[in-house]
């Protein structure tokens, strides 16, 4: 689903974590969201729970768009008159290391 999607392209290192708690959520949600529609039907008519039903939908679609932002805004820049490590090997270093193992 588009949530597994979100969740990659926002993380690097504890996708597991992010997208079990993502998943987990649904679930969740799947869980309440029939108990609530049953409360509703008790206290309201098909039509009003059809409407906050509807409701209940855009305003979880609405907070969902505006908390998405573009990857890039959250990134950290890097200076680039930081000297590097000589102790860190480069991808090609390590790349020629586990070769030759």
């Amino acid at each position: 689903t588009n949530n597994i999607i979100i969740v990659n392209k926002y993380f690097e290192k504890r996708v597991g974590l992010a997208l079990g708690i993502a998943i987990s959520t649904v679930s969740i949600v799947g869980l309440i969201l029939p108990q609530v529609v049953k409360i509703l039907m008790v206290n309201f008519t098909f039509e009003y729970v059809v409407i906050i039903y509807a409701g209940m939908t855009i305003v979880a679609g609405l907070i969902g768009a505006l908390l998405m932002q573009p990857v890039t805004n959250h990134l950290v820049p890097v200076d680039a008159n930081i000297e590097e490590d000589p102790f860190l090997m480069t991808r090609e270093e390590v790349k020629v290391e586990t070769k030759k193992k």
